[in-house]
C-alpha cells in the first residue's frame, strides 16, 4: 500500500504525515516504521534489508520515506514497486512535487486486492478556506478570538500554515480571552501588505512591475520560502520550471530569494 502527501502546504501535509504515523503506532508499534531516503547506496541498501528481513514483532510495517525522487535507478524503483504490492508493508511518501514521470505509480490508487492507495493534495488554502482552517486551529488550541482580531489574524497569517500555528502558541497564554485586535498588536501581529495583490503582480505583466512586488514583499520581511510556495503551485509557465528551482533550493544550490529572483526574470 502507499500513501503520498503532496503539495506546496508543508505544514498541513507535515500534520497529516504526523498524524498518520502516531496513528501507526497506536494500531501496531514504534517499532514497525523505519525511515529512509533516495540515497543510492545507504538508503537504498536499508531499505533492502528492511524488506528482506520480517520482523517477529512487528508483522505489518510502515516505510516512511523523504526526497523519494531524487534517485531513479531502475533497482530502486523496483524496489519500490515490489514493497507497494506487499499486504504487510505500506510505504508513506511525503513531498512538495508531485511525482515524476518515473515514479508515476506512486501516484497510483488502484492498490492490490481490496487494498487502496491513498493520493492526498495539500496546497496553499486561502479566502474562505483559510478562514475556516483558521477558526478549525484557534478551537483545537482552545484560543478565542472577537471577531476583528479573528479577521486580522487570519489576514496576517493567510495561506502560511506555520505562522498561523506560531501565532497561536504565542495567544495561548494571553489571559484575558477572547483576545482583542488591540491585543495582536502588542504581540506584534499586524496587517501584511497586501500580500496576494503582490503575489500577482509575479505572476504576469512587465519585467520592472513584478521585480519591484517581490522588493515589497522582501521588504515586508514576508519569508521566501512562503511566496515560493504560493507561486510554485500556479506558475503561469507550468510546474516545471518551479519543481526544479526547489530540487535546487533542496539540494543547497540556491536559497528561496535567488529562486524567486530567477522566476520573476522569467
Amino acid at each position: 500500500m502507499i500513501i503520498l502527501l503532496s503539495g506546496a502546504d508543508d505544514y498541513r501535509r507535515l500534520k497529516r504525515k504526523q498524524a498518520i504515523v502516531a496513528e501507526f503506532v497506536r494500531r501496531h508499534s514504534a517499532l514497525a516504521i523505519a525511515e529512509f531516503d533516495a540515497a543510492p547506496d545507504e538508503g537504498q541498501m536499508a531499505f533492502q534489508e528492511f524488506l528482506g528481513t520480517p520482523s517477529l514483532f512487528a508483522p505489518v510495517r510502515l516505510a516512511v520515506f523523504r526526497d523519494t525522487y531524487e534517485e531513479e535507478r531502475a533497482a530502486y524503483i523496483g524496489d519500490l514497486k515490489a514493497a507497494a504490492v506487499r499486504p504487510d508493508i505500506t510505504i508513506l511518501i511525503s513531498e512538495r512535487n508531485r511525482p515524476t514521470k518515473k515514479f508515476a505509480f506512486l501516484a497510483s490508487t488502484k492498490g492490490e486486492g481490496k487494498t487502496k492507495n491513498i493520493d492526498e493534495r495539500f496546497e496553499p488554502i486561502t479566502g474562505a478556506a483559510w478562514k475556516t482552517y483558521a477558526r478549525a486551529e484557534c478551537a483545537a488550541r482552545s484560543v478565542a478570538l472577537t471577531l476583528d482580531a479573528f479577521t486580522l489574524l487570519a489576514s496576517a497569517t493567510e495561506g502560511d500554515g506555520w505562522r498561523l500555528a506560531t501565532e497561536l502558541e504565542k495567544l495561548k497564554g494571553v489571559a484575558k480571552q477572547p483576545v482583542s485586535r488591540a491585543a495582536l498588536g502588542a504581540l506584534g501581529i499586524d496587517e501584511p501588505p497586501v500580500f496576494w495583490d503582490l503575489v500577482n503582480a509575479l505572476r504576469g505583466g512587465a519585467l520592472a512591475p513584478r521585480l519591484a512586488a517581490l522588493a515589497e514583499l522582501f521588504g515586508a520581511k514576508e519569508p521566501a520560502g512562503k511566496i515560493f510556495n504560493m507561486l510554485a503551485y500556479q506558475w503561469p509557465g507550468g510546474i516545471a520550471s518551479a519543481a526544479a528551482l526547489d530540487t535546487a533550493v533542496k539540494r543547497g544550490k540556491l536559497d528561496y530569494e535567488e529562486a524567486l529572483l530567477s522566476l520573476a526574470l522569467g
